[in-house]
């Protein structure tokens, strides 16, 4: 009887202490919720400098435009221009593929992206009732992406299971985030602000306090937000590397060092090779050589070598380097590599040539092999330029260049003429296009499919639709294996800095007064300079994001293109990952480099750059300004090719840094929830490349050095010749 009293008295100690347990349990929770809830009142009450932020940017934007939408602060910013402003930036993503008319825009093809899109594709209604639907189909199109409870759980696999839950995407979808953004901003300005808001609600809002729909709204576009980045920080880690466009003189030596401490792995960290792959081809192509071994040479004597790193203006990549997405993926997965920098264009497969004289056997080519003579357009085969006389001092190489950069002009020519009869068939954004569950057997398979497709003429079956293309815009794309990241700079100031480094280049190359003289009969002429350094003096930034094609064009030709080449630019800059701007104050540039790359230190604790070694090689030669400025523009000249220069790329440039703000949207909601990007970033326990998972590679053979040593003279030469 004892026994079963006690046995009867610790079944209920138990039991109240089970309901203690739960209570303390459930006291819990309800203090996490309140918490959470609280973030997201204290997140909701920053949303309306978030979107200020965002209009002032697109007043800054469309400073062309003559609608009420340009103005110097967010306050005075018309508001049904802003509307229609955001509503035509959203379209234009969103459509990107058939209204630029693009083949590969690989977020839009993922069939678990449809939703979004489909939402994304709607305008935001301007009644109530209407908009709160809206927004609950975004928020359900944007979890569908992120995951069953809305979190995306970190990892470096891209393997997707069927059905689209608790999965790793494969893409940070950068494109859609801006989208979604856009598309919140334009919900805040018909529906969401404050009484207090300095901006005049027009015939959308009555000027009443919040409601509770809208105070609940306000906590649901803040949620909306954080999803974007946990999905911004899993497609990251399940990228297998991050590639750099360096936009020459734009930061690239300090993007390089910043990679390195980073904890980044490269195949060179070197000031010479600034994050280069050898075999990718990717330098810079600045100078025309036929006109610098015409007209400067003969009259100047190097000191040593002459500039060939810098004579390439029109040589496109080699068919025996690493030049397309495939091919690449398979070099850095070997060297177990994750980042790496591309000084020259994006990738075009459709407009990659092959000399005529040429058999490539390289496997790796990603699909180049045995479509025809030059590239895979089917264009005829192109005789040799006939022999232009040269001087002495031109090696041998240096006439191959000439001549292939010469071939490859009379391709792109060939190719614009093509473009304007050409037609083929492709489905449009959102479509239900088979889709490889990895990008890797996306980039190849589907990829060389679709290229065979369009090579052939034949159509595509099921929801396409014929219109013109354009090989030289459609076949542009960045690789989906990698994270892409691109800093931009202002282009006034970048313009200047390139004309000063190469007349420094030159400066310290050749011998004084020689060079100075060389250049003398130019100094008074725009044709001469625009013939020197043509991508220079000719919208580099344009260039750059328009693909080798456009960047090998006639100043004539591009410009009778403009107009599509920068659509084409614009959505290649959609694309992006993380953008970077050199412009913005400390606070924003800390947002993007922490929540949108994870790394710990900055760009400004760097100032990196070969023009100080140059110019401090011409104090010791007792080379000063006065005499450097025989190496450039007169000055009445330089006012008259500047504004040609950078005319697209401002407008390129102020189109990026709205990107940027729209990132930083997220960015912001990001750090006032979570912190930090990643749990241990701030106490330095993250190992990786920031995002990008590390991959550790192989010891060396004894004795050898790895990939990493900077390269003798020697290795620099074998670069150039290929």
């Amino acid at each position: 009887m004892r026994l079963a009293i006690t046995s009867m008295l610790w079944f209920l100690a138990q039991a109240l202490t089970t309901l203690v347990d739960a209570k303390e349990v459930d006291i819990r929770v309800l203090q996490q919720d309140v918490h959470r809830d609280s973030d997201h009142d204290i997140n909701s009450s920053m949303l309306d400098e978030y979107f200020q932020s965002v209009l002032l940017l697109l007043a800054q934007a469309n400073a062309q435009r003559r609608d009420g939408l340009q103005s110097d602060s967010a306050e005075d910013v018309g508001f049904p221009s802003a509307i229609k402003a955001l509503d035509e930036l959203a379209n234009s993503w969103i459509h990107a593929r058939t209204t630029v008319g693009l083949y590969h825009v690989y977020e839009l093809d993922d069939p678990l992206a449809a939703p979004l899109v489909t939402a994304l594709s709607t305008q935001v209604p301007t009644r109530q009732q209407e908009a709160s639907k809206y927004l609950r189909i975004l928020m359900t199109a944007v979890r569908n992406l992120t995951g069953e409870d809305g979190h995306v759980h970190d990892g470096s696999s891209t393997a997707r299971e069927s059905g689209g839950v608790g999965m790793v995407p494969e893409h940070s979808y950068p494109l859609l985030r801006r989208t979604t953004v856009a598309r919140l901003t334009q919900l805040w300005l018909l529906h969401l602000r404050h009484q207090d808001t300095p901006l005049s609600q027009s015939e959308y809002g009555s000027g009443s306090k919040l409601s509770n729909w809208v105070a609940t709204a306000r906590r649901d576009v803040d949620r909306v937000l954080l999803m974007l980045f946990w999905l911004h920080r899993a497609g990251m880690r399940s990228r297998i590397a991050l590639e750099f466009l360096h936009i020459s003189k734009a930061a690239g030596t300090s993007m390089c060092h910043l990679a390195e401490v980073s904890g980044c792995h490269a195949q060179d960290f070197s000031m010479g090779r600034t994050c280069l792959m050898r075999d990718f081809d990717d330098q810079p192509r600045w100078i025309n050589g036929t006109h610098h071994w015409k007209l400067i040479a003969p009259a100047a004597e190097p000191w040593g070598a002459h500039p060939y790193a810098f004579l390439l203006y029109g040589v496109p990549r080699l068919p025996n380097r690493k030049r397309t997405c495939s091919a690449r993926l398979g070099m850095l997965e070997k060297h177990r590599l994750n980042f790496f920098a591309n000084e020259y264009t994006i990738y075009n497969n459709l407009t990659a040539y092959i000399e005529p004289e040429e058999n490539d056997d390289d496997d790796e080519g990603g699909g180049l092999r045995g479509v025809g003579v030059v590239g895979t357009v089917n264009a005829p085969p192109l005789p040799p330029s006939p022999p232009v006389p040269r001087p002495p001092p031109a090696p041998p190489q240096s006439v191959i260049f000439e001549e292939t950069a010469a071939r490859y002009a009379s391709y792109v020519s060939q190719l614009v003429g093509a473009d304007s009869g050409r037609r083929a068939r492709y489905k449009s954004a959102g479509g239900s296009s088979s889709r490889s569950r990895s990008l890797k057997s996306a980039g190849s398979s589907r990829g060389e499919s679709r290229s065979r497709t369009l090579r052939s003429g034949s159509s595509v079956k099921g929801g396409s639709r014929s219109r013109r293309v354009s090989a030289v815009i459609g076949g542009a794309a960045l690789c989906p294996f990698f994270a892409n990241v691109v800093v931009l700079r202002d282009p006034a100031e970048r313009f200047m800095s390139h004309l000063k480094f190469i007349a420094q280049t030159y400066g310290t190359k050749y011998k004084w007064p020689g060079i100075a003289q060389a250049f003398a009969p130019g100094r008074n002429s725009s044709d001469w300079w625009r013939a020197f350094i043509p991508p220079l003096f000719d919208n580099y930034m344009l260039r750059t994001l328009a693909g080798e094609a456009a960047f090998a064009m006639s100043h004539e030709a591009l410009g009778a293109g403009a107009e599509s080449y920068m659509q084409l630019a614009k959505a290649m800059l959609a694309q992006y990952d993380v953008l970077l701007v050199l412009e913005v104050n400390e606070t924003l540039h800390r947002r993007a480099v922490h929540f949108g790359l994870a790394w710990r230190h900055l760009l400004t604790e760097f100032q990196l750059r070969n023009a100080s070694s140059l110019l401090k090689k011409l104090n010791e030669m007792k080379i000063f300004g006065a005499q450097l400025a025989a190496l450039l523009p007169d000055e009445s000249v330089l006012a008259e090719l500047k504004p040609a220069a950078v005319r697209y790329d401002n407008q390129l440039y102020s189109y990026g840094t709205l990107l940027a703000g729209l990132d930083d949207v997220v960015w912001r909601s990001a750090e006032l929830t979570l912190g930090e990007p990643m749990p241990g970033f701030h106490d330095g326990s993250v190992s990786g490349c920031g995002y990008i998972p590390r991959r550790e590679r192989p010891p060396g053979p004894p004795g050898k050095t790895r990939d990493t040593a900077p390269q003798t003279q020697q290795q620099q030469q074998q670069d150039l010749s290929g």
